[in-house]
């Protein structure tokens, strides 16, 4: 077994819920993008889709947090922070290499009516947004 097959497991799990949301994402086709053995999904999440889930929205947190942290953290004037951040944004955007991980906010549409702990999971995520 690979050693970072959780991690694989974990960032391609992010990839395709952005393409294919939660519904859309299965433990067949993860498995098969990631490399993976396929015991080894129960291995590192032996509660299933679930837990794969939280745990790439998770990692979609921090990567995130880290990112708008690292561009702010390049100036020291408020105001410029911001504005640089926007437009490194949009050009981001425009080129097609902004940050892949979890939409978030699809991801609570989709299951929030589903389970506590995805919702929760999501919630820690907007949550850390207002800090």
């Amino acid at each position: 077994m690979k050693n970072n097959s959780r991690e694989e497991m974990i960032k391609v799990t992010a990839l395709l819920l952005q393409t294919k949301g939660y519904f859309g994402t299965g433990l067949n086709e993860i498995i098969a993008k990631s490399g993976a053995p396929r015991g080894s999904i129960y291995y590192h999440f032996p509660n299933g889709k679930e837990q794969l889930v939280i745990e790439a929205i998770e990692w979609t947190r921090e990567n995130v947090t880290r990112f708008i942290s690292e561009k702010l953290s390049l100036y020291n004037d408020p105001v410029e922070a911001l504005q640089n951040y926007i437009l490194d944004s949009a050009d981001r955007f425009e080129q097609d290499k902004y940050f892949q991980g979890v939409p978030i906010t699809a991801i609570v549409l989709e299951t929030s009516d589903i389970s506590d702990n995805l919702r929760e999971a999501c919630k820690k995520v907007f949550d850390s947004c207002i800090k």
